[in-house]
């Protein structure tokens, strides 16, 4: 194992060294607190495939539709769509409540593909792009916003807890 010595008069390698580890939690929480951004990103060039009625993609063979058997009707995918919209909000703000936990996102972007998939298996996807495109949007925004929150917060803790490490070096 190789060790890397801090740039400070210490002899400790950086690995123990309080700092250095709060520093690289900085870091890992910067990077995180851009995913919400990512997953709205995703989401609109999904969404550009799929107002092309997934045009770029291949066609399923008939086997294939003989195996999927019919689509649901559209009227039922609307209203898995209106629950779920509720329920990400609901769950969404109840963790935004919660506080600290910087996961999550990806399953909203796969709920949303899964929809834009149901209403084109349907044939109603030129009926419900709109009704799809507005609860992606609406819901990755409010958890892109919390992931976003949660991150700044802890980073501003960590820089408090580096600026108190800093004094105490300074002080010594």
């Amino acid at each position: 194992m190789t060790e890397t010595w801090s740039q400070t008069p210490e002899t400790h390698p950086v690995d123990d060294d309080p700092r250095h580890t709060l520093l690289l939690q900085i870091h890992s929480l910067q990077r995180q607190a851009s995913r919400g951004l990512w997953l709205l990103v995703l989401f609109l060039l999904s969404s550009l495939l799929a107002y092309g009625s997934f045009g770029m993609l291949p066609t399923l063979s008939p086997e294939t539709w003989d195996l999927l058997g019919p689509p649901p009707p559209p009227h039922l995918i609307s209203a898995a769509l209106f629950v779920y919209i509720f329920s990400a909000i609901i769950l969404t703000l109840g963790r935004m409540m919660e506080g600290g936990n910087t996961r999550g996102g990806w399953q909203h972007l796969g709920y949303l593909l899964v929809f834009y998939s149901f209403y084109h298996v349907a044939g109603e996807l030129e009926a419900h792009f709109w009704a799809v495109f507005a609860t992606g949007v609406t819901v990755l925004s409010l958890e892109g916003y919390r992931i976003w929150n949660c991150c700044t917060e802890q980073i501003r803790e960590n820089r408090e807890e580096l600026e108190r490490l800093e004094r105490m070096v300074d002080f010594t």
